[in-house]
């Protein structure tokens, strides 16, 4: 028979379990039932910045990642923050920085961020739900 101790570290496994699987699980549950995604989804959109220079999103999930393609020239700079808009392009933790003509994939982890590039530039974006995933070589 079971002393009582060894059944309370039974039932503390198991509850941890329980813990880590609903941890695991959860922003799945929640991108169905407030953003009501497809294969990860959350948005896919084209523009063009306008006079402030700066685009943001805000969603009900959390973003795991966003693509984005800088459409302007090679000296434009896209910034991306994983923060709401602000007075003007931060730098440092947060940030990410998009050369013109080129794509990237920023991880995220937030449901709101915020690209800041050159009034009148076209940009394009993919948001997904998941983590960037690395490319095998």
């Amino acid at each position: 028979m079971a002393s009582a101790r060894e059944t309370e570290r039974a039932l503390g496994a198991e509850l941890l379990e329980a813990l880590r699987h609903q941890a695991q699980t959860q922003t799945e549950f929640l991108e169905r039932l407030a953003g009501q995604t497809v294969n990860h989804c959350l948005e896919v959109y084209s523009g063009t910045f306008d006079a402030t220079g700066q685009f943001t999103r805000e969603y009900q999930v959390a973003a795991g990642c966003v693509k984005v393609r800088n459409l302007g020239v090679a000296a434009n700079i896209i910034t991306v923050s994983s923060a709401g808009p602000g007075t003007g392009a931060p730098s440092g933790t947060g940030t990410f920085l998009i050369p013109g003509g080129e794509t990237d994939v920023v991880p995220l982890a937030s449901r709101t961020f915020t690209l800041y590039g050159a009034a009148g530039d076209r940009f394009a974006i993919a948001v997904f739900t998941t983590a960037a995933q690395p490319v095998a070589s």
